[in-house]
């Protein structure tokens, strides 16, 4: 039993870890994206306000 249970409970641990890191990686993406838009978005306002 627990020559099965070992392999199997790695496999879970990595499993986690790997969605983890993925589901981190997609998350800190958008939230880059999101404040590069607000930061040019914001830039492009100051820009305005000097002319």
């Amino acid at each position: 039993m627990t020559r099965y249970l070992l392999p199997l409970l790695c496999a879970v641990l990595l499993t986690g870890v790997v969605c983890s890191v993925v589901f981190g990686s997609v998350c800190a993406l958008t939230w880059l994206d999101d404040w590069l838009a607000e930061r040019a978005e914001h830039t492009k306002r100051e820009g305005r306000s000097d002319d």
